[in-house]
């Protein structure tokens, strides 16, 4: 309401246009983390280095080798949640605004860290401005100067003073509030100090500090830390082996010949259609006439003679009847040839995207670490355009204009073998000029798929963070002329294009003017010196005035044709991505028919096939029988890397947890307490070492098998577009009756209940329309629906109330 997303049904609100905005997921885009920070303000290094120092940041820039120059990938992904939640809140103390909405920016910070920055920079720093401060955590309220109570969509305002036991069922216990924030800090490092004293020394000492500098050295070896770095893309010639290799995709080498033959059939076809019309055309006019002659003049008997002898000549061809019937039967094979012809191209192009998308679902997290949205996107929506709509059009012109080329140089030498003198030269100054126009427009292309890669990155990440970008005019004004430079940019390189087609056409042209003249200048030679008939030269010049024309058609779609193979090129690569594993090529067809179709209940489902708990629609058949019987897990001597040169992550890590054990792993940013998950997933191959599971090698278990049978609560929870009962039970394998349980067991039952759609109600993009909390308690639920042995919760209740 504040922000000004949600309408006002009655009242007014006032509020100062100065106001920064920190969310409870925070929005984090594509770039350095000295970008995040200044959010394009200008750069006050004084004011800059405290806020780093306020908001702990300092310490972690210190780590990377690149400090605050380091990439952040988008959404942040090679940060740790506090991370971005002090970048988050960084940017908002930069800020000059005088007004700052901060909705729980400290849940995902531990007691510590979390201590110091409420007291320095919240308290102090940002003294001098409105804070508007969502927290759960009642122990923080005794810093507040009041206090507003929000239970059953209504608000009441009170002073710390009057914060009583009546107020308990919606703060949770009334001593916490006692306790000041730095006696919170320092009870946590007591009591975690404590409990630690115990544990062996020799686990703590094999998990690496370099965990964190793996996933940034990630991002460096994909050449990703400038800002302005482009895209990675191919130069030269297209290979021949695109060419072969897409031309395959349709029905092999059957398909490359049926093409071929059915091009060439289309426009005989054609040919054929437009000659008939014109016989039957002229039959009617003759017949016409001669009906006018009789009637007018019976007794011309000459002039009517003449008539019949000039219609003896079509005494083959059919009354109106039959040509109307042969021309609907030349019409009626034009269309299925085109269809059949059409239908093999989209057979290629569909191939393409199954492929494409196949390999970009078992490609490893690397790739989604440097490649960003925007890129993939740009791959799957221009460049498979390009291949559906503009490729099959421009071969079937260069292939007519080809054959219309060729009949009419064979008509004209023919006619008078003169003409082979300037058409020679013509053949390669046309060559030439193809040759030297592709070497510029091919690249041109390429620049512009990268280009439109950053437009569509653009339009993402500030769809993802339209309400902190919203919340005032300026940063949403800054926003806007991001997405101008990312436009001029593009546009730029269009122009270009467009400049180079305009150059090769003029040359072109003037090429052209310059046949023709010779060849005019040979026929008048040859009219003075030769005994040639003036018809033949008159068809000479008639054939060499419309092969003009063609000629420069045929070599700029031929141009047009490697231009357009760009996109070819590129969706291949995406069909060559590496794999999780080797025999990941074994994917279930099944799974990818799921993912093409756009049913709403089914939208998205596969795509959770991943580390969340493989809620998809799999052929269980193939799929092993292997279930985890007790829930043992054992890591021997396991190391892992995230680059094959890399440091280690984690080093000779041994334990052991028990069936039904409860294990907290603590740890500092960066101490690799994410790596341990991620070898667990087999999200990256362990570098030596064993992990077993009830005395089972991971390694000797099918990705699907193992992922299914482990449940993960993330931080950031993932929910799909839908309804509610298919985020919980995708693989519809639980009752009603097991999923109300669920839902009570973490406290959902009564909000989904007072829903009138009750489990089918809608979930929205990301699940936008529940907060971060309830998104955790909804993954909580369908953790507790799939009855898996083995649970991982990543800080799964941060965002819930005590």
């Amino acid at each position: 309401m504040i922000l000004g997303e949600l309408p006002a049904n009655k009242g007014i609100v006032f509020r100062s246009e100065s106001i920064a905005y920190l969310p409870q997921t925070p929005w984090i885009f594509p770039g350095s983390i000295k970008e995040n920070v200044l959010a394009g303000l200008p750069f006050d290094q004084a004011r800059y280095k405290k806020v780093l120092e306020v908001t702990t940041l300092n310490s972690d820039c210190k780590r990377l080798v690149r400090g605050d120059a380091t990439l952040v990938g988008e959404r942040g992904i090679s940060l740790s949640g506090g991370q971005k939640a002090r970048i988050g809140l960084a940017r908002v103390a930069y800020s000059s605004a005088k007004i700052l909405l901060l909705d729980s920016p400290l849940v995902a910070v531990d007691a510590r860290i979390s201590g110091r920055i409420f007291e320095r920079c919240i308290k102090q720093f940002l003294s001098d401005r409105l804070r508007v401060l969502i927290t759960h955590k009642r122990h923080l309220l005794s810093e507040m100067d009041g206090v507003i109570i929000v239970k059953d969509n209504t608000c009441r305002f009170l002073e710390v003073a009057e914060i009583n036991d009546e107020t308990d069922d919606i703060l949770g216990d009334s001593n916490v509030i006692e306790t000041s924030v730095a006696d919170a800090s320092d009870e946590c490092d007591t009591d975690l100090k404590e409990e630690t004293e115990g544990t062996q020394k020799d686990i703590l000492r094999s998990f690496s500090s370099a965990s964190y500098e793996e996933k940034q050295a990630i991002l460096e070896s994909a050449e990703l830390q400038s800002p302005d770095a482009l895209e990675a893309r191919n130069e030269g010639v297209v290979r021949w082996r695109d060419y072969l290799v897409w031309a395959k995709m349709g029905y092999g080498l059957f398909g490359i010949l049926a093409v071929c033959f059915l091009f060439i059939l289309t426009i005989l076809l054609h040919a054929t259609c437009d000659i008939w019309v014109a016989k039957w055309t002229t039959v009617a006019d003759r017949e016409y006439r001669l009906d006018v002659l009789l009637k007018a003049s019976p007794q011309n008997t000459s002039a009517i003679d003449l008539a019949h002898k000039s219609l003896s000549s079509y005494k083959w061809f059919p009354n109106d009847k039959n040509s109307f019937i042969t021309l609907s039967v030349l019409t009626a094979l034009l269309i299925l040839v085109a269809i059949s012809r059409t239908t093999l191209f989209f057979f290629a192009s569909q191939k393409i995207h199954k492929m494409m998308l196949k390999a970009v679902m078992q490609t490893r997290m690397l790739f989604f670490e440097t490649n960003d949205s925007g890129r993939i996107l740009n791959r799957f929506s221009k460049d498979l355009n390009q291949i559906d709509c503009q490729i099959q059009l421009t071969y079937h012109d260069f292939i007519q204009s080809s054959m219309l080329v060729i009949q009419t140089c064979v008509l004209a030498v023919i006619t008078s073998y003169y003409v082979l003198i300037p058409l020679i030269p013509l053949v390669l100054a046309f060559v030439y000029g193809r040759t030297y126009y592709l070497a510029v427009s091919r690249e041109l292309r390429r620049f512009d798929c990268v280009a439109k890669s950053y437009i569509l990155k653009h339009v993402n990440v500030s769809l993802q963070g339209l309400p902190c970008l919203r919340v005032s005019k300026d940063s949403l004004q800054r926003a806007v002329q991001e997405m101008h430079s990312h436009l001029n940019k593009h546009n730029a390189t269009k122009y270009l294009m467009f400049a180079s087609q305009r150059w090769i056409a003029i040359r072109l042209d003037s090429l052209s003017v310059l046949f023709n003249i010779a060849v005019i200048l040979i026929s008048i030679a040859l009219g003075i010196l030769s005994t040639i008939p003036s018809g033949d030269l008159g068809l000479v010049l008639n054939l060499c005035a419309g092969l003009v024309g063609m000629f420069q058609w045929c070599t700029r779609q031929s141009a047009e044709i490697e231009n357009l193979m760009v996109s070819v090129e590129r969706s291949l690569e995406y069909t060559k991505l590496t794999p999780e594993k080797e025999d990941a090529a074994k994917i279930d067809d099944q799974l990818l028919s799921v993912v093409i179709d756009t049913s709403d209940e089914r939208e998205d489902v596969p795509l959770l096939t991943g580390a969340e708990d493989c809620h998809s629609n799999i052929n269980h058949n193939q799929i092993s029988q292997w279930k985890p019987r007790a829930g043992l897990i054992e890591f021997k001597n396991v190391s892992i890397r995230y680059q094959e040169f890399g440091h280690l992550a984690l080093r000779k890590v041994s334990f052991k947890i028990q069936p039904g054990e409860k294990i907290g792993i603590v740890g500092r940013t960066g101490a690799g307490k994410s790596s341990l998950i991620t070898a667990l997933f087999r999200l990256v191959e362990l570098d030596q070492g064993q992990i077993k599971i009830d005395e089972t090698d991971t390694r000797s278990l099918t990705l699907d098998t193992l992922r299914c049978n482990i449940s993960i609560i993330p931080q950031d929870p993932i929910m799909f577009t839908g309804t509610l009962r298919m985020n919980l039970d995708p693989n519809q394998q639980s009752s009603d009756n097991e999923i109300w349980y669920a839902l009570k067991a973490v406290k959902l039952h009564e909000l989904i209940n007072s829903s009138p759609l009750g489990l089918n109600c809608l979930v929205s993009h990301e699940g936008s329309n529940f907060s971060t909390g309830q998104r955790q308690l909804i993954s909580l639920a369908r953790a507790i629906l799939r009855g898996n042995k083995i649970l991982i919760i990543d800080e799964a209740t941060a965002n819930v109330d005590p």
